[in-house]
């Protein structure tokens, strides 16, 4: 099972091998990859991890595009990578497969208490 810190990396990981790839290649010096951090910067009420996107100051325009520069999304791709989905279905089917169980065992030990 993926752990949120596998997630976590794997989603900086991609962005990086997708600001160096074609057609939306956005490396010239090579600082807006080596600056992509990945960080987990709170969570929301269902307990999910809500993941931001460090960068240079200038990723957002690389990413977003300007009214001069058609858009290079290099974080969406990631997010939307067929990779990441997989791991993000699996550690979220063993999430729920972990809180299924503990209600199961609980249901359990309060029915030993009334067939005693």
């Amino acid at each position: 099972m993926p752990t949120l810190k596998d997630i976590q990396q794997q989603f900086q990981s991609l962005a990086k091998l997708n600001v160096q790839k074609k057609p939306n290649r956005a490396v010239a010096t090579g600082k807006l990859r080596d600056s992509i951090r990945a960080i987990q910067t709170r969570t929301n009420k269902a307990g999910g991890a809500i993941f931001d996107l460090k960068t240079v100051y200038y990723g957002v325009f690389v990413e977003m595009g300007t009214r001069n520069m058609k858009a290079r999304p290099f974080a969406q791709e990631a997010a939307d990578s067929d990779t990441l989905k997989a791991m993000v279905d699996d550690y979220f089917k063993a999430e729920v497969q972990l809180t299924l169980m503990a209600g199961v065992k609980s249901m359990d030990s309060r029915l030993k208490k009334y067939t005693k």
